[in-house]
């Protein structure tokens, strides 16, 4: 499980800047399906509006997560991420289309892997900032931790 806060302090027409922490609870009952960790992440994007094309959006981040206690028969958890989105805006601004390629360096590990992440989204409009995604995606590289995923999420935005 895991919970983020993200807060764009500068934005613009052209661009913006959002910072963040994500929080993460070993809440998985079986150990191939999380790190038996209790992590932290903060991250910092730059978003660049319009540059692939009207209702766009370019926005690199980094990333670092680390562990802060859990599990010690765990291996420990460090690694360093580029987290790029391409995102369309699409119907009046009431679907998205997110291309998400995410280069990692798990420094813990000694491994370097990229995982592909393909995500198409849909504003409910009866909910005010509620929306709903499906997320399929796949790792790529010698060392990959999985070789596909696929995820469906409901978000909640407050402004």
């Amino acid at each position: 499980t895991d919970f983020r806060f993200l807060a764009a302090p500068y934005v613009t027409n052209k661009w913006g800047i959002a910072a963040g922490l994500e929080a993460y609870f070993p809440t998985a009952t079986n150990d191939l399906l999380g790190t038996g960790k209790y992590s932290l992440r903060p991250q910092v994007f730059a978003g660049f509006f319009g540059l692939l094309g009207k209702n766009s959006i370019f926005a690199p981040g980094l990333l670092y997560l680390f562990d802060v206690g859990g599990d010690s028969d765990r291996n420990p958890v460090e690694q360093w991420q580029m987290d790029i989105y391409f995102v369309w805006l699409l119907a009046q601004n009431r679907h998205w289309l997110i291309i998400n390629p995410q280069p990692v360096v798990d420094v813990a590990n000694d491994t370097e892997f990229m995982i592909v992440d393909v995500e198409w989204g849909y504003t409910i409009p009866q909910l005010r900032g509620a929306s709903i995604h499906l997320r399929p995606g796949f790792g790529l590289g010698e060392d990959k931790p999985f070789d596909w995923t696929f995820e469906f999420g409901i978000r909640f935005i407050w402004r």
